[in-house]
């Protein structure tokens, strides 16, 4: 999984962090939340979740194209601002 550049938080402009959360029970999905162990992290507990991604059999695969889009997606919308065209 590569590492994305993500922008800082629109409010306090904290740095955030991208993870994976979730289980095999109820599916995965990728969460963008306050960047605690970064320099300065956000302090406004935003965050933003993806699209839940269910396992295929008895693993998930964080790597899969599924992840990665979604990913992808995610990365999208948070660096997305209302000043872009």
């Amino acid at each position: 999984m590569r590492k994305a550049k993500l922008k800082h938080c629109p409010f306090c402009k904290g740095d955030v962090t991208i993870k994976l959360s979730g289980d095999m029970e109820y599916g995965f999905f990728w969460m963008i939340t306050r960047g605690i162990a970064t320099p300065k992290p956000c302090k406004c507990r935003l965050f933003m979740e993806s699209d839940i991604m269910m396992p295929d059999g008895e693993e998930f695969d964080e790597n899969s194209v599924e992840a990665q889009a979604e990913y992808d997606k995610l990365v999208k919308a948070w660096n997305r601002r209302a000043d872009d065209e």
